[in-house]
């Protein structure tokens, strides 16, 4: 396990300008394959940094809510989205804020694009993100693609 990024060094990684790698078509494409549209689905985006992935899922037809911990880079993922219905963001830590405020119960699918491999204690956030008993069905999507440096600036 690698050392943790504290908060404060996202905020000013986002601050900086700096950004991951957007969806590449091939990706796209997989996504769509093997997950599907989402016709009015509801997904959690974790770790949606910027927001991109989280406008990719909406652009799929999910209602989606991106969270992470920096407030920068929901600050930037807010304004790319304006007042677009059906996609909202959130500052939240899935590490260390509590899942019972965020009502993830609801969602049909659970992404953490390019955010996992950055998740410290893998043991105890995979059943977290789980569903609880009597909810909703839902995936779990840790998406990290290989073969690409996730880094675009």
């Amino acid at each position: 396990m690698g050392e943790a990024i504290a908060v404060h060094q996202w905020d000013a990684h986002y601050a900086a300008g700096r950004d991951f790698r957007p969806v590449m078509d091939d990706e796209a494409a997989a996504f769509a394959r093997h997950v599907g549209t989402g016709n009015g689905r509801l997904a959690l985006d974790i770790g949606c940094g910027t927001g991109g992935f989280s406008r990719h899922l909406h652009g799929l037809g999910y209602n989606v809510l991106g969270v992470d911990c920096a407030e920068t880079a929901i600050a930037q993922a807010s304004a790319h989205c304006d007042s677009r219905e059906g996609v909202t963001f959130q500052c939240w830590d899935a590490e260390n804020d509590d899942w019972e405020n965020l009502a993830h119960s609801e969602c049909n699918l659970i992404t953490t694009r390019l955010s996992y491999a950055f998740i410290q204690n893998k043991t105890a956030f995979v059943p977290q993100a789980r569903p609880p008993p009597n909810s909703l069905q839902r995936n779990l999507l840790c998406h990290d693609p290989p073969g690409r440096p996730a880094s675009a600036h």
